[in-house]
This record gives C-alpha cells, sequence and structure tokens, in this order.
C-alpha cells in the first residue's frame, strides 16, 4: 500500500497551490478540467461529471525518463547534394498548433496554450494576470504560430 501527502490551497480564480512530499506546484482550471506544473512536468487533468472516469496526460518533456539507447544522437546520412537535413523532433514531442488554439481559445485567459508548449514562467504570470486583462490573450492569438514552431524546434 502507498502512502501520498498532498495539501491543496486555493488562491482564487481557478489557480491552486499543491503542495506535496515531491514538490511544489500549480494548476489552473475548472471542476472538470485543470493544466497543473509541478515536479513530474506539465500535465492534463480531466473528469466526467456524475461518473468516477477520470483522466490524466502529460503535456510535457519534465519527469520523462530516457534509457541512454534513446538519448543517443545518431548521425544521419546527408541528403541528395551534399546538404544536411534538419535532425526530426523525438516521437512525442510534437506539439499540434490545433490543439494550441484550443488550450488558447478555452484556456487562454490562464496561460494554458502556454503550459501546453512548455512556456511555464510566462503561462504562470498570464495565469496570475489573467492574461493581462485580456490583452496578453489577444496578442497571444498572433504570436501562436510561432510558438508552435518554436516547441517544435522548426525553424
Amino acid at each position: 500500500m502507498r502512502f501520498s501527502v498532498r495539501k491543496t490551497i486555493r488562491l482564487g480564480g481557478g489557480v491552486r497551490l499543491n503542495l506535496s512530499r515531491s514538490g511544489i506546484g500549480t494548476s489552473v482550471g475548472g471542476k472538470y478540467v485543470r493544466v497543473g506544473t509541478g515536479p513530474r512536468g506539465t500535465r492534463l487533468y480531466g473528469r466526467v461529471p456524475g461518473t468516477p472516469i477520470r483522466y490524466s496526460s502529460s503535456l510535457g518533456a519534465a519527469g520523462r525518463r530516457t534509457s541512454t539507447r534513446a538519448a543517443r544522437i545518431r548521425p544521419q546520412a546527408p541528403a541528395v547534394g551534399g546538404a544536411r537535413s534538419a535532425p526530426a523532433a523525438r516521437p512525442g514531442t510534437r506539439r499540434s498548433g490545433r490543439a494550441a488554439f484550443v488550450f488558447w481559445l478555452v484556456l487562454g485567459l490562464v496561460g494554458g496554450h502556454r503550459y501546453y508548449l512548455g512556456r511555464v514562467p510566462t503561462a504562470m504570470l498570464q495565469t496570475l494576470t489573467l492574461g493581462g486583462l485580456g490583452v496578453w490573450w489577444l496578442i497571444d492569438l498572433l504570436l501562436l504560430p510561432g510558438m508552435v514552431r518554436s516547441a517544435n524546434g522548426d525553424r
């Protein structure tokens, strides 16, 4: 049997400070959908109202364990004409532009899209200011495609 210790402090506006044995984290959202960041990385939590069905998914790379074999960089063969192609991102690390847009639309005022794209410090600032009272949220609509490209390592 495993025991756990956790204390949640509600800061208001759907923002929570979570204290546990493994560290300190924050989470943002409502009763049925939350985005949280902590020692295990950024995670999405959800549940279906009126049922015991719950869902949890990792959104970031923090806390992931990789074997030494998976972490090795393999040399790539030159492309036709002698030019090297850009290395592909590791499987599972690509971020979807559509998903980022949905996070922006639904949780944009609290920085949900920035948590999804791995920009946790600015996401926390956006959470605390409610998206700069909406201004930062609207500006992020224009910046979103570039943030997705940056998160995926594209140029």
